[in-house]
């Protein structure tokens, strides 16, 4: 084989460049596909999600004063503000927050009045039974 078929056969290139330059290991053609219509990937950017305005200081005061103040109307405006679509998501989530901690009180109110009512019960019990004296 004389030396110029040798350079032709050793030489697989693409815009003249030896083929060990442009040859992928993957590319079994020889020709160069690096960037070749494939798409440029984007560098990443993390997730923005559009920023609400924050509830003002004046609102929660205004919404505590409503909810304490006006016992009835309170509770079902809570209600509504806390589960309606429309409501600001910290809003939303001061109300949930605020449901949640007035049904634990009404569960601990249920409770002690229940065991006062024992108690005294007892105490009446203890007094009807052996009379005034001792």
């Amino acid at each position: 084989m004389d030396s110029n078929n040798m350079n032709n056969t050793n030489n697989n290139s693409f815009e003249g460049k030896p083929a060990n330059e442009n040859q992928n290991p993957y590319n079994q053609t020889g020709q160069n596909t690096y960037n070749m219509g494939q798409p440029v990937q984007q560098p990443y950017q993390p997730y923005q999600p559009e920023l609400e305005e924050p509830v003002s200081l004046g609102d929660f005061i205004g919404s505590l004063l409503l909810f304490n103040f006006v016992p009835c109307v309170g509770i079902i405006i809570c209600i509504v503000w806390a589960f309606s679509k429309d409501t600001k998501k910290s809003k939303a989530n001061f109300c949930k927050a605020y449901l949640i901690l007035q049904l634990i009180v009404w569960a601990v109110a249920i409770v002690v009045t229940i065991a006062m009512f024992a108690m005294v019960g007892s105490v009446i019990h203890e007094i009807t039974r052996y009379g005034f004296y001792y």
